[in-house]
């Protein structure tokens, strides 16, 4: 019986290869991902990198942050929030709770 079923296997793998490829590759004969409507090499323009407002304070977070480590981030985004506050005039409370994204706890 296990000779019969590799055997079976054996015959049968081919044309059923076969069905699943036409399958998968008749996919990508029309519509939005088609082969038609990608970008030839050469013809694509290099993504510039984006100058958003207050990317240049971000600071990489490492995995193994210690206690004193999150409280001189905090330390520093507050500085630099006072800084920026002061430079504006503004008076809206940067010594107080904030925006929530510096005053998280550390876990």
């Amino acid at each position: 019986m296990t000779l019969g079923l590799l055997v079976l296997l054996l015959v049968v793998q081919k044309p059923c290869a076969d069905s699943v490829s036409k399958l998968v590759t008749g996919f990508g004969d029309v519509g939005s991902g088609s082969a038609i409507n990608m970008p030839k090499p050469g013809t694509v323009d290099v993504a510039q990198p984006k100058t958003e407002i207050g990317s240049q304070y971000l600071e990489p977070m490492p995995a193994d942050l210690t206690k004193a480590q999150y409280e001189a981030m905090v330390a520093r985004a507050r500085a630099r929030a006072a800084a920026a506050d002061a430079s504006q005039g503004s008076s809206a409370g940067s010594d107080a709770a904030g925006s929530g994204s510096a005053t998280r706890q550390a876990r």
